[in-house]
Formats: C-alpha cells, structure tokens, sequence
C-alpha cells in the first residue's frame, strides 16, 4: 500500500518537474526570441514582434485575455487545483513576452498584472465549483460506504481508523474519491466505529 503511495507522489513530481524544464526552456527561447540589444546611449530595446505582441495586449479586453489564461491553465495542468504564478508565466511565453522581462513599460507590467489578478478569481471560482460538483456526488458514496468501512475496521479488529486504513478500505474496494472525500469518509467511519 505504501508503495503504491509512493508511486503516486513520485509520479506528480515527475510530472511537476517536466512542467517546470518545459515553463524553464519556454523561458530561455523567449529570452532569445526577445532579441535584446544595446544602442549606443546603452538602452535596452526589445525587438519590433515583440512591440506588437505589446500592443495587441495593450489594446485587448483584460477579461477575454484572463479567460484565455485561466483556459490555458486548464488545458496544461488539469489535474491541478491551485493557482501558480509559474503557468502565467508559461502564458506570457507562449504568448512571445515574459512578463518579467525588462523593457516592458509600465503601463503594461500593470495590465498584465490585473489580467493575471482577475484570471486568478475565475480560476479560483472554477475550482470551488469543480470542488462543490465532486461534493454532491461524492456525498451519498460516503455516507454509505462510512458504515462499510467501520464494519470494515471491526473485522480487522481495529479500534480505530486512520487515513492510511481508510486508503487500504478504498483500494480494497477499487474506489477512489477526492481528497476532500477521503477525509470526510475517514471522519465519518472513525465516527461511526466510536458509536457501535
């Protein structure tokens, strides 16, 4: 069993890791991309394609580009459920631009900033209904299998549950539930056992 575990956290860091070297290279190419160079007063200039990705945000609607944003999350990290700074900036890049380049003026580092303020709320909205939708069908599973899983503990003589058991119960009985689901079906056996 713990094994297993171990493979499923071994294989989200493999994961993360990958998205990481991949948000790195996309970093490191934008970087060239952006064709830095200095004039002779020793001021930094970014390349004309880049001037026109500025003005396509410049003169965009903030919401649709946060609707893109919070969509490309999505579509590049779904199984996750929490907002990083790291997937807007794998955004921005995929866009042309690193948001934390210099030679961005101001008036956009600002635009950006509200776009990725407001992509972070819908994100944040997104995944508390995601959240509450796994709720309302994990609810009824739970309660039942709540009064399986104390009987479950009963028969193994355990006098009391913990997560890992509440794991072995699941995998024993080849169901999964969220995290959420875990815990409140551990709750509610642990609950139960103490009643009977």
């Amino acid at each position: 069993m713990e094994i297993n575990n171990l493979e499923k956290l071994l294989e989200k860091i493999h994961s993360s890791l990958e998205r990481i070297a991949l948000a790195l290279e996309k970093q490191a190419k934008v970087f060239e991309e952006q064709n830095y160079y200095e004039d002779e007063n020793a001021s930094t200039t970014p390349a004309s394609d880049t001037n026109d990705v500025f003005d396509k945000i410049k003169s965009a609607d903030e919401r649709k580009f946060a609707e893109d944003l919070v969509n490309f999350v999505k579509n590049e990290c779904p199984d996750e459920d929490y907002w990083a700074n790291l997937r807007t900036s794998l955004f921005w890049a995929d866009l042309g631009i690193s948001s934390t380049s210099y030679g961005i003026p101001s008036d956009l580092k600002l635009k950006i900033e509200r776009i990725e303020r407001l992509a972070e709320k819908m994100f944040i909205t997104y995944i508390n209904e995601k959240r509450s939708d796994i709720k309302k069908k994990e609810a009824p599973l739970i309660d039942e299998m709540s009064v399986e899983c104390a009987n479950w503990a009963k028969n193994n003589h355990l006098k009391n549950v913990t997560k890992q058991d509440v794991e072995l119960f699941l995998h024993e009985h080849e169901t999964e539930l969220s995290p959420q689901g875990q815990r409140l079906l551990w709750t509610k056996s642990k609950f139960r056992l103490r009643g009977d």
